[in-house]
């Protein structure tokens, strides 16, 4: 292999020319007070989480077996003669939480009073692990989570 001669240090270098040195520079990607990106998002777009959110503010309609579109009535309080589509994915929600869904139930739980920043095991009165049975009722769930919400007050307070 070919060893490039070393360099005279006496030789005198070449100056560049002012052409050459504006050519070496970047150019500025734009003017003062140029946008930096002229093409873009046009103002007034609405981001993802505005147009999710009115999208789930809107009332779920079906269709009958007429065709006819009606509106769906609330499977969890049917005094109300409207659900929005947020209404029906936090009931479906529900429903899985009272079928016994773990993920359910700590989304929910996550969602009213926030995640738990300290786990902490918790036992009955007689000092046996609390257990989270499927297939509950209604009335042993809110048992379970009463009880809970209560040792978690005694947490908070100590």
């Amino acid at each position: 292999m070919a060893k490039t001669p070393p360099k005279d240090p006496k030789k005198p270098k070449k100056k560049m020319t002012e052409k050459q040195l504006a050519n070496l520079r970047p150019a500025p990607p734009w003017k003062p007070g140029q946008s930096g990106n002229p093409d873009g998002k046009p103002a007034g777009t609405k981001n993802r989480a505005t147009i999710l959110n009115e999208m789930l503010a809107l009332g779920l309609k079906k269709k009958d077996v007429n065709g006819k579109w009606t509106d769906v009535e609330h499977p969890l309080d049917p005094s109300q003669k409207t659900i929005t589509v947020e209404g029906a994915i936090n009931a479906a929600l529900i429903n899985r939480a009272l079928k016994g869904s773990e993920r359910a139930t700590e989304i929910i739980l996550d969602s009213v009073y926030g995640k738990i920043k300290e786990t902490k095991v918790l036992e009955n009165p007689d000092g046996s692990a609390l257990e989270m049975k499927s297939g509950m009722t209604p009335a042993e769930a809110s048992k379970v989570y009463m009880d809970l919400i209560a040792e978690a007050k005694k947490g908070i307070k100590k």
